[in-house]
């Protein structure tokens, strides 16, 4: 895996191993884009161009993908991991811009964001484990946020390097994510996204760093919603293995 900083995505060219552009995070790589509060990533792989949510204010969404050349009439599917604005918030300007082919995925129980998808669009609610391409997975658990139940859906990319996932929140829990990944797909490469590790703790975030660790992941790239304490625990923890990631990073596996 290497970091790029960079203007665009090469998304005319096809693959072999996953390329992830980070359209939207709390935190700036690339001086040129803009940062804000929610998550979006963009991601490569084959002939397979897939949006993960859409960021926490529209405007910003559109300008950070049109400024990296997202190709929205070229994706393939839209995954949502779940309901939160933090990660919806483009979802009505991407409406605009996507093909009525590409296939929009939201975790089982996400009926409030499926009002406001058209029907004219393919929506697939996803219950637990589902293949929706050649070694491409989602993967839905049930978590909590303020004692409500919320089901979350995790993207996850069986390279041969191991298992790449890629979170929203992590509301089920990070630990238990991986977990399950490791139980179906096998070995962990690369886990990239929110933890929902902000409020934790300092004993509490080291306890699920440590986890991670002894849960044998290959590389860990946190950001959005994991908290500046956290970050600074995983990039004390994995040392080399750890990946800075900000609006604009663009990471290949």
């Amino acid at each position: 895996m290497h970091l790029e900083f960079a203007m665009f995505s090469s998304s005319n060219s096809q693959h072999e191993s996953p390329q992830i552009t980070v359209l939207y995070d709390n935190r700036k790589h690339n001086p040129a884009l803009m940062e804000g509060f929610g998550f979006s990533c963009f991601v490569e792989w084959h002939n397979k161009k897939i949006l993960f949510d859409t960021g926490g204010k529209s405007s910003v969404f559109l300008d950070n993908a049109n400024k990296q050349h997202i190709p929205f009439d070229q994706i393939t599917s839209v995954v949502f991991s779940h309901h939160h604005w933090d990660h919806t918030s483009g979802i009505d300007e991407l409406l605009k811009r996507i093909s009525f082919q590409t296939k929009i995925y939201l975790p089982g129980a996400c009926s409030s964001l499926q009002k406001r998808i058209s029907k004219d669009f393919q929506v697939k609610m996803v219950k637990h484990l589902e293949k929706i391409d050649d070694e491409i997975y989602l993967l839905v658990l049930k978590g909590s946020y303020f004692f409500c139940s919320i089901y979350e859906l995790a993207l996850l990319l069986n390279t041969p390097k191991g298992v790449v996932i890629i979170t929203g929140c992590a509301h089920p829990g990070i630990v238990k994510i991986v977990q399950e990944a490791q139980a179906t797909l096998g070995p962990v490469q690369m886990v990239l996204g929110g933890f929902h590790l902000c409020h934790k703790t300092e004993g509490a975030s080291a306890k699920v760093v440590k986890q991670l660790k002894e849960l044998s992941v290959g590389q860990i790239a946190p950001c959005h919603c994991v908290g500046d304490l956290a970050i600074a625990q995983f990039k004390k923890e994995f040392g080399k293995n750890f990946i800075q990631v900000g609006t604009g990073s663009i990471i290949k596996v």
